[in-house]
């Protein structure tokens, strides 16, 4: 997983393979072919290779995490239910506390390949020298002895109560208005959405109103909303934000959040929709939102899993695909 995948287009066809075959065939012939057509390839900047972003992280360099692995490596990391998956907390150093037949393990290595799900805002300091020890205290108790593995329990048996268990237990001794930033991780949890400006400052609605946040975001599914030559929209982007974010609507004192009605999604949504009110367009509804912008970056993460796999496999993937026409743009989707 360390190699870099890439994508290129040949004769009507995506190609996807590791960047070193390009430096194979380069040291041995300083050509290069095609491995669907076996012709010379030459790319011109539509047809040119581009490498795919990995959705995989070092979980070590996540402090107070939850962390999904593989005992046999990120590969192996599927959606399917047969898929042997293993999970893990990090401490504020990186180091991963998991649960297995042998009992409680405290790795400081194995888990360079993994999903990350970061629970402590970066700036709770109080919080992570309070997680070291809890997290410490948690794993010696009995609960977690190696012939209780199976155990079933609230929060579910082996290394996955082991975890949810611990996140539950941290969040009960929490000050309540501190729940905002460490939630139940049980499959049900919220997600949580802002909107960025041109600096990268994070405007998102909480229970205390809307939060500038410069950290805490490092993590994230980000969905570009402006393409990168509409100017003009980008020079009053700030300008929107800020004066919608200072609204009555957002305001605790005036109308309180609300979990289901007045969340942070709402809060998003309709930022998004009085800009392209500002644009003439028309409003976009919350499931078209969504399945337009965020449920395909949801899917690239399984995508990204079953190219490696292949590859790993065949060398190369390969799908029929239409001959590429010229556009105008980004081929994301945005305003």
């Amino acid at each position: 997983m360390d190699r870099t995948l890439i994508q290129f287009y040949h004769c009507n066809k995506d190609i996807y393979c590791f960047s070193d075959y390009f430096e194979h065939l380069e040291y041995k012939s300083g050509l290069l072919y095609c491995p669907a057509c076996f012709g010379r390839l030459k790319f011109n900047l539509l047809e040119a290779p581009v490498s795919i972003p990995c959705p995989f992280t070092n979980g070590h360099n996540v402090p107070c995490a939850f962390n999904i692995g593989s005992m046999l490596g990120p590969l192996h990391i599927s959606e399917d239910d047969y898929s042997e998956l293993h999970i893990g907390i990090t401490d504020s150093k990186g180091l991963v506390y998991n649960y297995t037949l042998a009992g409680i393990r405290r790795d400081a290595c194995g888990w360079e390949q993994c999903i990350s799900v970061p629970l402590v805002q970066p700036d709770r300091n109080g919080l992570k020298e309070q997680w070291d020890r809890e997290l410490e205290k948690f794993s010696s108790l009995d609960s977690w002895a190696p012939q209780r593995f199976y155990e079933e329990r609230k929060f579910g048996s082996s290394c996955y109560g082991f975890a949810l268990s611990f996140i539950n237990h941290v969040r009960a001794i929490e000050a309540p208005s501190e729940h905002t930033f460490l939630r139940d991780f049980d499959g049900e949890s919220d997600l949580h959405t802002g909107i960025t400006d041109t600096k990268g400052v994070v405007y998102n609605y909480t229970k205390t109103g809307v939060q500038k946040d410069t950290l805490g975001w490092e993590k994230c599914i980000s969905v570009p909303l402006v393409q990168p030559d509409m100017y003009s929209l980008i020079d009053q982007w700030d300008q929107y934000l800020e004066k919608f974010s200072s609204a009555q609507t957002w305001d605790p004192q005036c109308q309180r959040f609300d979990e289901e009605k007045h969340n942070c999604y709402n809060y998003t949504l309709a930022f998004i929709n009085c800009v392209l009110a500002t644009q003439d367009k028309r409003a976009l509804s919350k499931d078209e939102f969504t399945q337009n912008f965020v449920v395909p970056r949801i899917k690239r993460a399984s995508k990204y899993r079953m190219l490696c796999e292949e590859i790993s496999r065949n060398y190369f993937y390969i799908v029929d695909s239409p001959p590429k026409e010229p556009e105008d743009g980004n081929s994301e989707r945005s305003f």
